[in-house]
Parts: structure tokens; sequence; C-alpha cells
């Protein structure tokens, strides 16, 4: 069982005790997976959860007595709770309407001070955002921190560019970090040579992994999944080709929830989907025939592959080198290089293992 420690974030942490000497509190923000519930723990903090607007006081109720009255409801709960609270409200955005009063009421009144977490993207109850709280944005992890806290996680110093590698797949979630290497010591796709760790080969994906993918993705309509699939199956597409493709309401639909990103490409965007995660756990739901439906939607007069093309990606999926495969053909391994990048845009991958998942050759 591998124990993850809290490690970096030391400007952060730095910060957040000044705000909260100051008195009031801090608003805690950021993505999804970059450690705001670990930096939001304090010594001495009662943590609160936003469940829902369902139930008044919810984010209390494990705090509160069960005999709530019906009249000064505020009142009758800040005598029970008592003066000197350090409160950490996780999901703040989701506190019912009688929390989030109740925390206000609290605050202001120089009776708790508190820690609010929420995504960056996610609106604050009036009360919450009325108590004007200093914010902190908390970014993705940097690589330097990964490295730190895989080798205290692991126990021994972690190859660079098998940091780089898991750091590029995670993208600065530690939930999908912690997963991943979970996942890859269990295949044995990460193991120690010479008293470093090293992956090597494909990283697997684990049910739980899959699950806390599918999980934030959350549930998709028929447009909104085919959306999601045919950016996958090219990793990036034309934002003016995408809409034509697809149905454009679709679209604008995953880019709100945060689904797909864009970023400038000459005159043009380029759409992606917003993780890596996503990218790979989306292709694993893509059959080859869906695959190739999905690859001629964009581009079916580019796509034809010529017979050497066929050749060089049947062997290519094997598993042999360009050089292995230049010897086969009896043409230079340069050649080799040039159908291989002229086949991988054409089907829409970048490496070997999505050519054998997209392409079904003979064997």
């Amino acid at each position: 069982m591998i124990r993850w420690p809290f490690l970096g974030r030391d400007e952060e942490r730095a910060a957040l005790a000044a705000a909260l000497d100051s008195g009031g509190g801090v608003l805690l923000t950021g993505p999804h997976g970059v450690g705001k519930s670990a930096l939001a723990a304090q010594p001495g903090g009662l943590r609160l959860r936003g469940t829902g607007p369902s139930v008044a006081l919810g984010a209390f109720a494990h705090l509160l007595p069960a005999d709530a009255p019906h009249a000064n409801l505020l009142a009758w709960a800040a005598e029970r709770l008592g003066p000197g609270l350090l409160l950490i409200a996780d999901d703040a955005d989701r506190i019912d309407d009688a929390s989030a009063a109740l925390l206000h009421h609290l605050v202001t009144r120089d009776q708790a001070r508190v820690v609010a977490v929420a995504r960056s993207e996610a609106g604050l109850p009036a009360p919450l955002r009325a108590l004007g709280l200093p914010r902190l944005e908390l970014a993705p992890l940097r690589q330097e921190h990964a490295a730190r806290l895989l080798t205290a996680a692991l126990g021994a110093r972690v190859e660079g560019a098998t940091v780089r590698r898991f750091c590029r797949a995670a993208a600065g979630d530690l939930r999908f970090l912690r997963e991943l290497v979970t996942a890859a010591l269990a295949a044995g796709a990460l193991a120690r040579l010479d008293g470093v760790w090293c992956s090597r080969g494909r990283l697997p994906l684990s049910p739980c992994l899959r699950e806390l993918v599918r999980a934030e993705i959350g549930d998709l309509d028929e447009d909104e999944r085919d959306v999601l699939e045919l950016i996958a199956v090219h990793e990036s597409v034309d934002a003016a080709l995408l809409l034509a493709c697809g149905r454009p309401d679709a679209v604008h639909r995953v880019e709100r929830r945060g689904l797909i990103t864009s970023c400038p490409r000459g005159q043009s965007l380029l759409v992606r989907l917003a993780h890596p995660m996503y990218q790979a756990v989306v292709r694993e739901w893509v059959g080859p025939l869906r695959a190739r439906h999905q690859i001629h939607r964009l581009s079916p007069a580019d796509t034809a592959m010529t017979d050497r093309e066929q050749q060089v990606g049947q062997l290519a999926s094997w598993g042999l080198t360009n050089r292995e495969i230049a010897d086969w053909l009896g043409v230079s391994h340069r050649t080799v290089g040039n159908h291989l990048h002229r086949l991988y845009a054409k089907v829409g991958v970048n490496d070997r293992t999505h050519l054998a998942e997209v392409l079904t050759f003979p064997r």
C-alpha cells in the first residue's frame, strides 16, 4: 500500500496561513484533483461538506443536535457551536442556503474563520460571496513537485522520463497520478531497476481509474458522446470542422461542462479533450468499426491508405521498430518514418499503440 504524503505547495500553505491569521478566512479554488482538500485541512478544523439544497443546515448536520427549532435557527445553531471555530467547507458551491447563511453569520460575528473550498468555475451561494473572502487559486501540480511526491511515495528515486510520463498522463491531477502509479505497479509497468523506479510499456488503466474518469465526464446524451468520440479518435479537431460534422449545440454543451478545450492554431481553433485521461477512457469505449467511421467523417478522401502505408502500418502495429520494418521491406528507416507520419495524420493517432487499436489488419 502506497502512502502519499502532502508535499510541496509551500507558497500556497504560507498564503493560506496568512489569510487565516488575518481573520475571516479564505476561498480556496482550483480544478479537480489538485489537492485543494488536502491543503485546506488544518489542525483543529471542523470539516463541512456541501450536500446540495435538499437539507437545511445539512453541512452542519454532524455538528448540531437534531432538535432544531422552527424560529431563530441561526442564533440557535451559533449558540450550540460555540466560539473560536475553524470551519473547512468542502464543496462550498453545493452548500445549502441555510448552511451558507450560518457560515456568514458565524464569520461576520467573529465566531469562526472559514476555509471555503470550491472548483475554479463554480459559483458560490450568495451568503458566502458576500463575505468577500480573499481567493487563493491552486494550480495543477508542477513536474518538480510531482517528482518529489513520487520519490517520497515510492521510497526511491524515480527516473526523469518516468516522472514526465506520469505527469503528462495525469496533467497535474493528484487523483489520476495516484491511480496511474498504483495501476502501473500492479501490472508490472513500474519497477525498480538498479534502485531507480522506471516505467516500461503502456500505462494501464485500472477499473478504479476508469470509474474515476467516467464519473468526472458524467452522463452524456448520444450527441455529446459522439462529439467526445470524434475528438478522441482524431486527438485534435479543427473547431470549424467539428461544428460542421457534429451537432453545434452538443459541442457547446460539452465545452460548458469543461470536457473539451481549445487553443489557437493560426487563424482557427484546435479542439481537444480537456484531459489526457478523458482521451484514454473515451478511446477505450470506441470500437474499431466506430473508430473507422469517426475517422472517415472528417476527411474521407484523405484517409485512403496506399499499399505501402498499409504494409508499414501492419508491421508497426505488431510492435516492430522503424529499423526492423525497413529491413523487412527493403527501404530506409527514414522512408518508414515518413510513411508512419502520413499514416498517423490520416487516422488521427500519434503512436503505434493507438494505430493498432484503430486499424485492423489480417494476421
